[in-house]
């Protein structure tokens, strides 16, 4: 089998922690794994990724979660957490690559960030349209009340745009 050196690494990464003992469950909500040989593999893959994003690829984390759940997730800052489930069950590589590839789509959007700003925009919208459904509501007009009411995530949504 001739693979070039990028994916032979990332193979040898899959065959690491397949063989890492380290992956029980605990207690806690999330188990990270530390083995700097398989975050060194997936941040030469990932690299290319966070550089044609804008990313300095040195600031950027990639942690590794003891789960078999197919998984990962980014949090606030530069941090991406990928579960080891999603790295035994994924067939190649490339669809590991694309969920880093996904992953750094939000750290580099900012979503995490700024997903408490969408939320407060939102709230607002939504609110009014659940105070005038109760008026309309009160004023005697229940398809009126029942209609500003479930319409009242897509005023949020509307607040958020």
């Amino acid at each position: 089998m001739n693979l070039p050196p990028r994916r032979l690494g990332l193979c040898i990464a899959f065959a690491l922690v397949g063989a890492a003992p380290a992956l029980a469950q605990s207690d806690a909500p999330i188990s990270i794994v530390r083995d700097t040989e398989i975050e060194e593999i997936l941040h030469q893959e990932a690299d290319p990724v966070f550089v044609a994003a804008g990313l300095d690829p040195k600031k950027v984390q990639i942690h590794l979660v003891g789960d078999k759940e197919l998984n990962a997730f980014s949090t606030a800052g530069l941090n991406i957490y990928v579960n080891t489930g999603l790295i035994l069950e994924t067939k190649t590589p490339d669809q590991l690559e694309g969920v880093i590839a996904h992953e750094t789509g939000h750290v580099a959007g900012g979503h995490v960030a700024r997903s408490g700003a969408a939320t407060k925009a939102a709230l607002g919208p939504m609110l009014a349209g659940i105070g005038l459904g109760i008026l309309a509501a009160a004023a005697g007009s229940p398809e009126g009340a029942a209609a500003l009411v479930f319409s009242s995530t897509y005023f949020g949504e509307i607040g958020v745009l």
